[in-house]
């Protein structure tokens, strides 16, 4: 008896290292890496819609990597830095945004890699004129983790909630 009772009671202490959290007082161990990832995510999303609702196509582009791939609905897939910059430029010659939002309702990490998922919505007018864009639906950004640690998009890709036209 004497035998189970100090293997119960080896196995108990055992089970309470490894529930208290690393021994951080029965808190469980948070990812600091984990955490300044999803802030970094976060500031880029949030400078994202800024340099958008500025019209600012260098500053949009500039959150992307080199080797960025875009996939907008419709359209070939946008690739590279600079094909991206000279797209948003070209919208924002065409349409001046007038609201902008990003939420994000997931974001996963893994690595040098991570996902942010959520929706958008949009709208913009034309500065001369005309029907303006009023569309929301959803979104999914690869981001990767760059050699100096900081974070950049390297694939972005939307779909509106809108129904398509048949054509």
């Amino acid at each position: 008896m004497k035998i189970h009772a100090l293997m119960f009671l080896a196995f108990a202490a055992l089970a309470s290292v490894g529930c208290s959290g690393g021994g951080n007082g029965g808190t469980p161990d948070v990812d600091q890496d984990d955490v300044r990832a999803r802030a970094a995510i976060d500031a880029i999303r949030t400078e994202y819609v800024e340099a958008w609702m500025a019209a600012d196509a260098a500053r949009v582009a500039d959150l992307y990597s080199e080797d960025a791939v875009v996939l907008y609905p419709n359209h070939a897939a946008i690739v590279g830095r600079p094909a991206i910059r000279d797209y948003v430029a070209t919208f924002f010659r065409e349409f001046t945004p007038e609201h902008f939002q990003l939420v994000s309702d997931e974001i996963h990490i893994a690595g040098a890699w991570a996902f942010d998922r959520g929706t958008y919505q949009l709208h913009a007018a034309p500065p001369a004129g005309g029907d303006p864009i009023d569309n929301q639906g959803k979104y999914l950004v690869i981001l990767q983790r760059q050699a100096d640690g900081s974070w950049q998009v390297a694939r972005d890709m939307d779909n509106s909630n809108g129904r398509s036209e048949a054509g």
